[in-house]
């Protein structure tokens, strides 16, 4: 019986052995072939990478070259419209009355200062300027609205203030269309709201209305203060283009007016801003600028409309 155990177990080890023997055997008659598997798989994918990486590199250097010859399109278009730019806009405003409004953190008086150059080369007359504090207006009270609102001869008691801001906008808007010749405006520089210059007396019938220069804005700030006073301009009659600068690169307002279906215009401190400011005031309402939200980067030149004829002199009407 011992011995009987003894050949079992003997076998049952050989058996092991020469299994394992076997396994080893088999690994080694395999593993060539695996490996070279594994390396030429390998050299695939590298020979693909470096392809891949190639036509990449190709294609970002031709977007590059595409890039450069873009903005030298760019710039030879700006020095066009640039030393065009007063005969195309000359006399395109004649007799109208246009007024400034700044609603931005801060002013940029070049811009400013061309913007009003160019309108007056158009044939404009530039009688107001009104530069707005939007972080006073935000944080202004509805006692201080109540005061404002009395000033413009509203009554303000028992009305909630929603109704006064709206009513304040409407006097503000009917002031600047019609003529303010008790300068009623000139409560908004009293609380601190606004710098006023100009002459108030003079009818405006058109408004260039700039919501940044450097710096862009909070969206509710926008909205719960610029809207309301664009939209009372609009609703008595005043034509209306909100821009900003080609220096807003966050935070940019134009989207919020374009919601309220305004004119806008991106780049007022290029050449085509202004021709596109003058577009819009002669009848061409659009979206023109650079960036995403953008119609078009200028009105094309047989869309500008031309001026009137020298033979026939038109007739002096102060309140367009």
């Amino acid at each position: 019986m011992g011995v009987d155990m003894r050949l079992y177990i003997g076998t049952l080890i050989a058996v092991l052995v020469f299994f394992g023997l076997g396994v080893l055997v088999g690994i080694g008659i395999t593993r060539e072939p695996t490996a070279q598997r594994l390396e030429k798989q390998i050299r695939n994918l590298e020979e693909r990478l470096t392809k891949e990486l190639t036509r990449r590199d190709g294609r970002i250097r031709q977007l590059e070259t595409e890039l450069t010859f873009a903005h030298q399109r760019l710039k030879d278009t700006e020095q066009l419209l640039n030393a065009a730019l007063p005969s195309l806009v000359s006399n395109r405003l004649i007799y109208r009355n246009v007024a400034i409004i700044t609603c931005a953190l801060g002013n940029d008086e070049a811009v400013i200062k061309r913007l009003q150059g160019t309108l007056q080369a158009a044939g404009a007359t530039v009688p107001v300027r009104i530069n707005l504090y939007p972080e006073v207006l935000q944080s202004a009270d509805a006692i201080v609205w109540q005061q404002v609102a009395e000033q413009l001869k509203l009554v303000a008691s028992g009305v909630n203030e929603e109704a006064v801001r709206k009513a304040t906008w409407q006097r503000l808007a009917m002031l600047l269309r019609y003529g303010d010749p008790q300068g009623q405006w000139q409560a908004l520089a009293k609380v601190g709201w606004a710098k006023l210059s100009g002459d108030f007396q003079t009818p405006v019938g058109s408004v260039v209305f700039i919501g940044a220069f450097r710096q862009g804005r909070d969206e509710d700030q926008v909205r719960t203060i610029d809207l309301p006073l664009l939209r009372a301009l609009k609703s008595v009659g005043i034509r209306i283009v909100a821009c900003e600068t080609t220096m807003v690169t966050e935070g940019s307002v134009v989207p919020v007016y374009q919601l309220d279906d305004i004119s806008t215009v991106d780049h007022l401190d290029t050449p085509m801003g202004l021709l596109s400011v003058i577009a819009v005031l002669t009848e061409q309402p659009d979206h023109y600028g650079l960036k995403p939200h953008a119609r078009r980067p200028f009105p094309p030149f047989n869309a500008v409309p031309s001026p009137p004829s020298a033979k026939q002199p038109q007739p002096v009407q102060s309140q367009r």
